[in-house]
């Protein structure tokens, strides 16, 4: 089949025998990324417009404008333009198509004003402009005949109004009919009017993240059928009481988070009239007093009332929600204190509990260690003993303790942790070893101790750690080596920092094996011997442009998608904080130990490290000269060794060095001159008795040159005078130059939409010719296992007496969708394909079952028997010699495969079907033509497959019958 471009044909198609009764056109998800597409679709006027009622052409990056010629379809009751990238304003013509109920424009880039005429089609029953960026819409053409609308869905957009005077113009029956209401994601400002009691029949409110700033009207209470409530993330003020929610009796989400001005006034012992399923409080003013009317709301599985206020303990009775449903407790960021019961309750279910920054107290019980997802940190624990060795099966996966009052060792019962993926114990007063039982946590991925009393060597089980992205042991006492073998079992390491201990000896080999290393910090310790000379193979810090851009784990299914970590480190000499961006920062730190020996030249491959700090060493040599090549260096600091020679005139090229401290040392000479050096403080110089030059004092021999004219060179002095007059006006000539010659022809096809667009269609043609030059030369036989072919004949129906004898028998009945079902399984072999397997069954849609006579066997043995290629046994299908009960009443019209591979080529036999339904398969590559000649075809289904391409003329133009075509889920980019 020769291959032919949609954008190669005519705007409008001529048709013979086309078909008149084409119902349904479902071509989503197929990515098709041609907007002429759209322009062939929507002149098919002498098809669609009399009885196209469904076009779904969703999810194929269609550009470009929508085509006003969409007006003409006349018949559409649903037309799907969603998630695509769609552009300019809605054309009026749409508000032509007055059968339209579902109209589906979202996730596009439309813009502009939505008309008017969208809100007058009276049978519309479901509207989404979502995530558009639409700046306005004419809501004063809302009709009070708008009967039917369910759902209107405006959020993500780029509406700036008065909430309150929207809310007026919907007037009339709208009130209603509207069932879900989504302006989210906008500009809107004002209050909640009164106006929104009259919605009697809204379940779903999503006022959220816009920019509301008044108070929320009484009559709130009055929608009894609210189901879904979200109004977070505005500034909205006042007070929320029982008298807008107590008729809210199906209420299950309440969001109000992020109003800081919002006052929840509700009683602690009120009982509410709704059972919920989620609420979230959070930066709301809730407190004092802890919501203990929470604790009656037994669906829960997501509570969120952190940063709202609250000094009170925590009733015992919310625990008992974990029991039940709940799955997300957070309520960080309060003044809850007190001490947690140390209850024997099953909260298996619990995802996550966040009890963070509180001034809790006491012993951290046992049952929180079914969470997986747990935030004690910032507290007041000083007991640990009984929740790191509990008596059952711990799942957490996530935990963190930090920044509360533990003390003592750490109890030797990690085997328990199984789960355990992160760890937080930083800024405790744990001390002792670190017990053997830790090097069971083979999931570990971070793990921090940093600012503890942890002493004794290192001898941790660093074999089972593979998994380690980040380790962080810095300011406790550990001594001893570093680990001889870390480089082979941390070889997934990003983040090693060791420093502020009393490490000594000398730095492995294997260090270098850290192949994913981005941050090392040894400084501090007591190391000695030399700076490898393989820190080139540090292949994350010599790359460029390799960055892990977050360091996380996964997150709450309710709360954060992803954590990510946040870990304090030493940047450019002072203690920084990095949480989403520390996967960006590159830096190598052994300062402040008694290395010795020179700065291996090896150095130069780091160009993706910003910072190196080699201070306070004992290194001799020169600095290399290749230190100009680390293009992304920051911050340089070599103070305080014995390195001689001079400064590398390479260091004057950096431009993004900001911080260079190169002082006492005993290095000699001209400081390089470059804007970087001479714009630095002279203490980074100091203590170098041989250097000079700015901004230190300068060398001895400079001199000052003043132009001091001579006779004899007069003419020359003129003739240089002259040549720096030109170059003002060279340099504007090359501007002028630049903007005439480029603009001149940029400009114009920026400026000129046609030129612009006959660009690039001149450019996509030559693309598309070369494109068939090339695929016309491709050797037929490789595309047997790819495409669709018409040369394909392995398997075939050759006979088809069993559907002539069926047609004849019972061709006074009406004709049935579905009768017959064929599974064939193909499996390559060489440059054919063989059948495999072949079963025969049937669909039922009567209760008449003919029991199997002759003349059926007859007709079924040679169907059999019409397969060319060998059938392997399939004696389990067939009873009474080849004999098989058969539920019919009709002729055979439907025929339905679940294939792989390619598709029977000659399908022409089956000129009787009216259903071909070859969905949910493998196929691939391109439609036969032969699919084109079942002229009785009425439905025709080929969605979720893998199909490349179909000649959409030859099926409009020969299946003169067909009413549904449903090509969705495909890959389809040749038409």
């Amino acid at each position: 089949m020769s291959v032919v471009f949609l954008h190669q044909f005519p705007p409008r198609f001529q048709y013979t025998n086309s078909s008149s009764i084409l119902r349904v056109l479902s071509l989503s998800f197929n990515g098709l990324n041609d907007s002429s597409i759209l322009q062939w679709v929507s002149n098919m006027t002498n098809i669609s417009s009399t009885t196209l009622e469904y076009l779904d052409l969703s999810y194929n990056n269609f550009p470009g404008l929508i085509p006003s010629a969409f007006g003409n379809l006349g018949s559409l009751v649903h037309l799907d333009l969603s998630s695509n990238e769609l552009q300019g304003p809605i054309p009026a013509g749409l508000g032509q198509l007055h059968l339209l109920s579902h109209l589906d424009l979202s996730s596009n880039a439309l813009e502009g004003l939505v008309p008017g005429s969208i809100f007058e089609l009276e049978l519309l029953e479901y509207l989404s402009l979502a995530s558009n960026n639409f700046q306005g819409i004419q809501f004063s053409n809302f009709p009070g005949s708008l009967c039917r609308l369910q759902t209107l869905n405006l959020g993500r957009n780029n509406v700036l109004n008065d909430f309150s005077s929207i809310m007026h113009t919907f007037s009339g029956c709208v009130n209603n009919s509207l069932v879900s209401l989504n302006i989210s994601n906008n500009r809107f400002w004002g209050s909640i009017p009164n106006s929104i009691g009259a919605f009697s029949s809204l379940q779903e409110l999503y006022l959220n993240d816009n920019q509301l700033n008044g108070t929320i009207s009484p009559n709130l209470g009055q929608l009894s059928m609210l189901e879904d409530l979200d109004v977070s993330s505005n500034s909205l003020t006042g007070t929320l009481s029982v008298h807008h929610l107590s008729n809210l009796s199906r209420l299950l989400d309440l969001d109000l988070h992020d109003n800081p001005e919002l006052m929840i006034n509700i009683s602690a012992n009120w009982v509410p009239p709704f059972q919920l399923t989620m609420i979230t409080l959070r930066s709301c003013n809730v407190g004092p007093y802890f919501p203990k009317w929470l604790t009656n709301q037994a669906s829960l599985y997501k509570i969120d009332i952190s940063n709202t206020g609250i000094s009170d303990t925590i009733p015992t009775s919310l625990w008992n929600l974990f029991s039940s449903n709940l799955n997300y407790l957070n309520v960080s960021n309060n003044d809850i204190h007190g001490v947690l019961p140390n209850l024997s309750l099953n909260s298996g279910s619990a995802n996550t509990i966040d009890l963070s920054s509180n001034r809790i107290e006491g012993a951290i019980p046992s049952f929180l260690g079914n969470a997986t997802t747990l935030f004690l940190n910032d507290n007041k624990f000083y007991s640990s003993m009984a929740f790191f060795c509990p008596k059952f099966e711990v799942y957490v996966n996530f935990l963190d303790l930090s920044n509360n009052l533990l003390s003592g060792e750490l109890p030797d019962c990690w085997q328990g942790f199984k789960y355990l993926s992160a760890l937080r114990l930083d800024n405790n007063n744990f001390s002792g070893n670190l017990p053997p039982s830790m090097g069971a946590l083979n999931r570990l991925s971070y793990l921090s101790m940093r600012n503890n009393s942890f002493n004794g060597e290192l001898q941790i089980s660093v074999h089972n750690w593979t998994e380690l992205l980040v380790l962080d042991l810095e300011f406790n006492s550990f001594t001893g080596h570093v680990p001889v073998g870390i480089g082979s079992s941390l070889s997934s390491v990003l983040v090693l920092v060791l420093g502020n201990n009393r490490l000594s000896g000398t730095l492995p080999l294997s260090l270098c094996g850290l192949s994913n290393l981005q941050i090392l910090d040894l400084s501090y310790n007591q190391i000695s011997g030399t700076i490898p000379e393989c820190i080139c193979h540090l292949r994350a810090m010599t790359d460029l442009y390799a960055y892990t851009t977050e360091i996380s784990y996964p997150g709450s299914l309710y709360g954060p998608d992803v954590y990510a970590t946040s870990e304090t480190i030493k940047w450019k000499r002072k203690e920084q904080s990095f949480s989403h961006t520390l996967g960006l920062v590159k830096y190598v730190a052994i300062s402040n130990n008694q290395l010795q020996g020179h700065i291996p030249g090896g150095i130069s491959c780091l160009k993706g490290v910003a910072s190196l700090d080699f201070a306070r060493n004992n290194l001799t040599g020169s600095i290399p000269l290749e230190i100009g090549e680390l293009t992304s260096l920051e911050f340089l600091d070599l103070s305080r060794n014995h390195l001689s020679g001079q400064i590398p005139s390479s260091l004057a090229k950096l431009t993004f060095l900001g911080t260079l401290d190169v002082s006492y040392n005993n290095l000699s000479g001209k400081i390089p001159t470059g804007t970087q050096l001479q714009g630095l403080d002279p203490s980074a110089f100091m203590g170098n008795r041989g250097l000079c030059g700015p901004p230190l004092a300068k060398c001895i021999g400079d001199t000052t040159f003043v132009n001091v004219p001579k006779q004899g060179n007069s003419i020359n002095r003129e003739g240089e005078n002259n040549g720096s007059d030109i170059l003002p006006g060279l340099y504007i000539s090359i501007v002028l130059g630049f903007i005439m010659g480029f603009w001149g022809v940029c400009g114009t096809l920026v400026i000129k939409r046609s030129w612009r667009h006959s660009y690039f269609r001149f450019v996509e043609d030559m693309y598309d010719r070369l494109y068939v030059m090339v695929l016309a030369t491709i050797p037929r036989y490789t595309l047997q296992h790819s495409h669709f072919s018409d040369f394909l004949t392995a398997l075939y129906i050759q006979y088809v007496s069993s559907f002539e004898y069926l047609r004849k028998k019972y061709s006074g009945m009406e004709t049935c969708s579905c009768l017959l079902f064929l599974f064939a399984y193909l499996t390559p072999l060489s440059s054919t394909y063989t059948t495999t397997g072949v079963s025969l069954g049937a669909c039922a849609h009567s209760n008449i079952q003919i029991q199997c006579v002759g003349e059926e066997g007859e007709a079924l043995l040679n169907f059999k028997q019409g397969f060319q290629v060998v059938i392997v046994d399939c004696s389990h299908l067939w009873a009474n010699q080849e004999c098989f009960h058969w539920y019919v009443t009709a002729p055979v019209v439907s025929l339905a495969f679940t294939l792989v591979g390619q598709p029977i080529n000659k399908a022409t036999v089956l000129w009787k079907l009216s259903c071909a339904n070859l969905s949910a398969n493998v196929l691939e590559g391109l439609v036969p033509r032969s699919s084109f000649k079942l002229k009785l075809l009425k439905h025709f289904d080929l969605s979720y497959n893998k199909i490349e391409g179909i000649k959409f003329s030859n099926i409009l133009g020969s299946l003169y019958r067909l009413q549904r075509l449903d090509l969705s889920n495909n890959h389809i980019n040749k038409c």
